[in-house]
This record gives C-alpha cells, sequence and structure tokens, in this order.
C-alpha cells in the first residue's frame, strides 16, 4: 500500500485485471497515486490509482477531445501542471487523457483550444466530456467560390477559406473596405448596384483562433455583360458584346451577324427563338446571353421549285 506509479516519459500500456481495472498504484490496489509527468498511457477504459471503492483511492480521470477535421492519427503534445508530454489522437482524430486531478487544465500546445476538461470518474462513463477543438492555424487562403475572381454589379459571391494544416480552424472575419462591395460574418461579398464602372475589392479574411493570421484576395466588381450569340450564322455580330450598369441598357450591335440563305430578324433570350425579344429598351439585372433569329429566306426554301425539279 501507498506505492506510487511515475510516468517520466514513453508510453505505458494499460492491462485490466481481473477487476476490471486497468491501472492501479500499490499493492492490493490501495493507496497510492500515479503521477504522470511526462509520457503517455495507452489504455481502452477509465485508469484508477486504485479503486475508486478503496476508501485512500486516488483516480485517474478520463476525458476525451475531437480535432475538428482529423481523420488520421496526428501526434499531440500536452501540457499539465507545468509537464508536457506527447500522445496522439486515435484514427478517427479523437484525443483521450487520463489525468491525475479532476478538473485539470490541459494545454494542448499544438491546437488552438486551451480548455478546462469535464472530467468524470467511475460510473460517469457515458457522460465523459467530448468537445470540439482545432489544430493550431499556420496559414489561411482566401478564394472566391469555384475560383471566381469577379463578380458582376448587384450580385453576390460566397468567399471561401481553407486553412493548414488539415483539421485547422476556418473561423475567420471577414472584412473589406471599399464602395464597390460590402461582406457579411458568412463571408458573403455583395457587389455595389450603383457602379457605373468596373473596380476592385480586397476581401480580408482573419483566423479567429487566437493566432491572428490572415489572408486577402482581390475580387474584381464587373459591370453587367450581354452576350449576342450568333446563333449557327456564318459571321458574327459587332461588337460581340456590350457592358452596363445594373439596371441599364444596352446598345445593340452597330453589324448584325449573317447567315447565308437566311434573314436576321432579331434576338431572343432563347435559341429556338420562343424566349423574349431583346432590344435597347431592356433593363438588365444581370449578365445575359442573347441570341440571333434567323428566317429561313424564301428562295432557299425546300419547297420552292429548283432546276433539278423542272
Amino acid at each position: 500500500g501507498g506505492d506510487m506509479v511515475t510516468i517520466s516519459g514513453g508510453t505505458v500500456t494499460a492491462t485490466s485485471d481481473k477487476n476490471g481495472t486497468d491501472i492501479c498504484a500499490g499493492e492490493d490496489n490501495r493507496g497510492g497515486t500515479i503521477t504522470i509527468n511526462g509520457g503517455s498511457i495507452n489504455a481502452s477504459s477509465v485508469i484508477y490509482a486504485p479503486k475508486l471503492s478503496d476508501t485512500n483511492s486516488t483516480p485517474v480521470y478520463k476525458t476525451s477531445v475531437r480535432l475538428n477535421g482529423v481523420t488520421a492519427v496526428t501526434p499531440v503534445t500536452c501540457t499539465a501542471n507545468g509537464s508536457t508530454f506527447s500522445t496522439e489522437t486515435d484514427s478517427g482524430g479523437t484525443l483521450y487523457l487520463w489525468l491525475p486531478t479532476a478538473s485539470q487544465k490541459i494545454n494542448i500546445t499544438n491546437m488552438s483550444t486551451n480548455a478546462d476538461y469535464i472530467i468524470m470518474g467511475e460510473g460517469d462513463s457515458t457522460k465523459i466530456n467530448c468537445f470540439t477543438a482545432y489544430l493550431k492555424t499556420t496559414g489561411i487562403t482566401v478564394t472566391g467560390e469555384n475560383n471566381a475572381t469577379s463578380v458582376p454589379t448587384g450580385k453576390t459571391l460566397q468567399m471561401i477559406v481553407s486553412a493548414t494544416p488539415t483539421g485547422a480552424s476556418t473561423a475567420v472575419t471577414w472584412y473589406t473596405k471599399s464602395f464597390y462591395a460590402k461582406i457579411d460574418s458568412n463571408g458573403l461579398l455583395s457587389a455595389s448596384d450603383v457602379i457605373t464602372v468596373p473596380g476592385t475589392v480586397t476581401v480580408e479574411a482573419t483566423s479567429t483562433d487566437g493566432t491572428g493570421i490572415s489572408s486577402t484576395a482581390d475580387i474584381t466588381i464587373s459591370l453587367l455583360t450581354v452576350t449576342f450569340d450568333k446563333n449557327g450564322g456564318d459571321t458574327a455580330a459587332n461588337p460581340a458584346s456590350a457592358t452596363t450598369a445594373y439596371g441599364g441598357t444596352v446598345t445593340l450591335p452597330t453589324t448584325n451577324p449573317t447567315r447565308s440563305g437566311y434573314t436576321f430578324d432579331g434576338w431572343s433570350t432563347k435559341a429556338d427563338g420562343t424566349g423574349t425579344t431583346f432590344n435597347s429598351t431592356i433593363k438588365l439585372t444581370d449578365c445575359t446571353i442573347v441570341y440571333a433569329i434567323w428566317t429561313l429566306d424564301s428562295s432557299s426554301d425546300s419547297s420552292s421549285p429548283s432546276l433539278s425539279d423542272v
């Protein structure tokens, strides 16, 4: 009785005795303590030093921490009461800790979350606290959704953050200071609908994990574009596109497209001609493509007599 088990380095693998106790300090499971000065313990259930049912027992408490985004065995460095030890998560990214003191604060030094873990004792195994923690961010990258680098006036673009290492938090604060656009707390960039010339905004994201790491991306705020599709024609319209502000109109091409055997008959929002007729009075609220509409020349109609019919 009264013995002490000290783990000062390396890893101790627990083995269960007939009473279901993994590791016990002290002969006959009485008295003594287990002290972790370094290293780690591998075990499949709660460790006691010795049994909690004994009057003089000192429990070693168990808790678990889920590393967000981690899906492989990952090394973790911990500091408790001035002592540092290294361990690792399981293959699913969960870290299990066996601690000599209840409600002990464990500083996981390569993670962004330091917390007072809720440690449970015998009989509370179903209530073991498991909360989300993140590996410390070493870098972040900001991009537009689908790698977009521009957004039309009056439209929105979702900004995306990726972080390193894998499993690091992607929680950020967003910022931009520009007449051209504003951004909300979820990273949704809204382009101004009152601009009359294109411009560029710089979007900044700053990690909220305490590292203060930030990154920026430049996004072009463009005017609305109408594209004039020749829709099977031999030559294209000139110009083949036009731009305008949100709610504005465009001038139609000065040179219409041409198609052998057909007459150009205007522009439509659908290639088969069943869409809305497009003209210079239409006010735009989005980028669009309009299609040339063709009418077959009567001289090209297959129902007309040809030389072979005479």
